[in-house]
């Protein structure tokens, strides 16, 4: 009967052994899917994050092609030393265009390190309203001016309307002007 006992309690304390074994096994098997879990989770908000700023990302790039193309649209209407026989050239077809006689007296380039910008003068003649127009026409260009002198002077013409008087617009006036290019 002792045996019987002896191996009773044997089989008791390996049970209870095995049990807390078993429970420490299951345990540690738990933290691990847990772990796992936990790493699981993690990447799958990396890969989300990863996803948005992929997105925003893109976003970016393309913002950044379009100030791109929008820099190199401005740049082209920038007035350098290349481009400024065409300028004048332009300034000459505007008058033309609104029918004014037009001359450039002066055209003084600045110096590279000084602030200074492209300084043009000159004369054009023609009506009232046309000088007007061609005036208004400079200001619409792409490239910026600044007016910084003009005198508008009426000339002697021997013109008269049909009612006998002088009229603004049939009268020769002349324009005397210094422009500041500031897109130089």
């Amino acid at each position: 009967m002792k045996n019987f006992i002896r191996k009773q309690i044997f089989y008791l304390i390996l049970s209870i052994i095995m049990v807390v074994a078993m429970s420490f096994a299951i345990i540690f098997f738990l933290n691990k899917i847990n772990s796992k879990t936990h790493k699981v989770l993690e990447i799958k908000e990396k890969i989300v994050t990863y996803q948005k700023n992929e997105r925003a990302f893109k976003d970016e790039v393309i913002k950044i092609k379009d100030l791109e193309n929008r820099l190199e649209g401005l740049e082209s209407k920038v007035i350098s030393n290349e481009n400024l026989p065409s300028l004048l050239s332009d300034l000459e077809k505007i008058a033309q265009n609104n029918k004014n006689e037009f001359e450039i007296t002066s055209v003084t380039n600045p110096i590279v390190d000084e602030k200074k910008k492209l300084i043009i003068e000159f004369n054009t003649s023609g009506s009232y309203k046309d000088i007007k127009n061609f005036l208004e026409e400079l200001k619409k260009q792409t490239f910026q001016i600044n007016f910084s002198k003009i005198s508008l002077l009426l000339q002697n013409s021997d013109e008269k309307t049909d009612d006998n008087q002088e009229g603004v617009n049939s009268q020769f006036w002349r324009a005397i002007a210094t422009i500041e290019v500031l897109s130089f």
